[in-house]
């Protein structure tokens, strides 16, 4: 059989099974809501005891999550790799130690998703003794602690990557279709829920000029969401400016997994002056059917009926999604139509949201794929928010924290630090809002930002209820980070 057959072959199931879920009712109209959102760090780090490769049990709730993760994205591949601490961990020369120690957390991921083993790797780390805090010599605990442990990364085995000349949409939209780039990139981000895309372009420090590179990275965002037609799809496309990893006037495009590995977790608590019963799901003989977010996030899992005991946070897009094995042996995923929420203009909003963390010696904004995501989420919110009614206001505070260790006064002016830089780069995306493509969006609300250090200040009880504990490596950790609050009301 020809591959041209084998691709058409597919391509009729694929079509065939599309039309298998069916939701009703697709909108609901929840009046006036109160919601309260917050976010926490998802930390990809196991620490250990000196000396040891046992998993602590503290860490099963977030290598669950994680193997479900990996589950649900059948292209991603996680990689561990183990470091130790000379002093702490007692030994000088550990790449043993540090092989179990990647060894066990790979376990404890299988052990709850078996069907992922071949996609859980143990690696060598090139460089066992690379430290994230401290030096080799410290005999401090808390920095030992931070040295002893396994990092896990996501990867895609072919990466997805494409560089563009200029900044023309109808020619980027061109270079995609050779080639089947844009069938690739359509399929990855169909089948991965927590895949995204990142359009990069140069920051060149001018305010003036790094809008215009904006606007240009926006219509290309806005070129290929329209070509990929789905909400599922474009609704995973952000933009980010770079300050030197690309040379002007070149855009990158490629495909992240960072998600897998980094998305926050989160809580809500939505009230509603309407409260509907379900959403019917008719899904013919399809299983393992779930509710996911258009970010990715997993909601639930249905049979037949999503029950609506709990609201859900109504600025988002859901749908019902199953993962299936197709006849040529690879995994496909399909996607209802929309569900969506219908909030009043009398809805009051209070949302917190995680940008990242930030090391303790950095001085920029955080440039990783996964902070790039969260920011532009963030920002598309705000816009959306003023869709819902522009004569209401929105209150942004922008948040720098960090741990306990170090002196008061440094810790203070580090955040502060942390939290300018992350509402500079706010402010830089919402330029020109009317470019994030909002239905109904015909301008801003009122808008008052600050940005605070907060320094080790994190006991308020908004977020650090589902933060890590401090007195553990992996809470410290997830301390040092900036959060973005966000409080719309009329």
């Amino acid at each position: 059989m020809t591959m041209g057959k084998i691709t058409i072959i597919v391509l009729v199931f694929i079509a065939a099974v599309f039309s298998q879920i069916s939701v009703s009712p697709r909108s609901i109209e929840l009046g006036d809501v109160f919601v309260e959102y917050e976010e926490a760090p998802f930390i990809p780090i196991v620490f250990f005891d000196g000396g040891s490769s046992d998993v602590h049990s503290r860490f099963d709730e977030t290598l669950r999550e994680l193997a479900e993760r990996i589950a649900e994205n059948p292209d991603v591949i996680v990689e561990i790799r183990g470091y130790y601490h000379k002093l702490g961990d007692g030994v000088s020369g550990g790449g043993e130690l540090c092989r179990r120690r990647a060894e066990s957390v790979r376990k404890k991921i299988i052990s709850f998703q078996p069907d992922i083993s071949e996609r859980v790797i143990v690696q060598p780390a090139v460089d066992p003794t690379k430290l994230r805090r401290g030096d080799f010599g410290s005999r401090e605990i808390a920095i030992q602690q931070e040295n002893q442990r396994a990092e896990i990364t996501a990867r895609i085995e072919e990466p997805f990557s494409i560089t563009l000349s200029g900044n023309d949409p109808r020619q980027a939209i061109k270079k995609l279709k050779k080639g089947n780039k844009l069938y690739r990139l359509k399929r990855l981000l169909t089948d991965n829920p927590l895949f995204f895309v990142l359009i990069e372009g140069v920051n060149i420090g001018s305010v003036r000029e790094s809008s215009k590179t904006f606007e240009k990275l926006m219509r290309i965002r806005n070129a290929l969401a329209k070509e990929l037609r789905e909400d599922y799809l474009s609704s995973r496309i952000f933009v980010a400016l770079r300050w030197d990893e690309i040379s002007k006037p070149s855009v990158k495009m490629s495909i992240s997994t960072d998600w897998v590995i980094h998305k926050p977790i989160y809580r809500q608590n939505v009230s509603a002056d309407n409260l509907a019963e379900e959403v019917k799901i008719d899904a013919k003989k399809i299983k393992n059917v779930k509710i996911l977010r258009e970010d990715g996030e997993i909601i639930t899992d249905v049979e037949g009926k999503w029950k609506l005991s709990a609201v859900p946070e109504p600025m988002w897009q859901y749908f019902a999604s199953s993962l299936i094995r197709t006849p040529a042996g690879h995994y496909e995923r399909i996607w209802s139509k929309p569900i969506s929420f219908e909030a009043g203009k009398n809805s009051h909003f209070v949302e917190r949201f995680v940008v990242g963390n930030f090391e303790l010696s950095q001085l920029e904004a955080l440039d990783y794929d996964y902070a790039c995501a969260q920011l532009f989420t963030i920002a598309r919110k705000i816009v959306q928010f003023s869709a819902l009614n522009p004569k209401g206001k929105i209150n942004v505070k922008v948040l720098g924290y960090t741990d306990d260790t170090g002196d008061d006064e440094r810790n203070r002016q580090m955040t502060q630090l942390w939290a300018d830089r992350e509402i500079e780069e706010l402010k830089r995306l919402l330029q020109k809002p009317s470019l994030f493509d909002i239905d109904g969006f015909k301008k801003m609300c009122e808008i008052n930002y600050s940005s605070t250090g907060m320094k080790n200040a994190d006991k308020d009880g908004r977020a650090s209820s589902i933060l890590m504990d401090e007195n553990n490596p992996e809470g410290r950790v997830a301390k040092r980070r900036v959060e973005i609050f966000v409080e719309y009301s009329k």
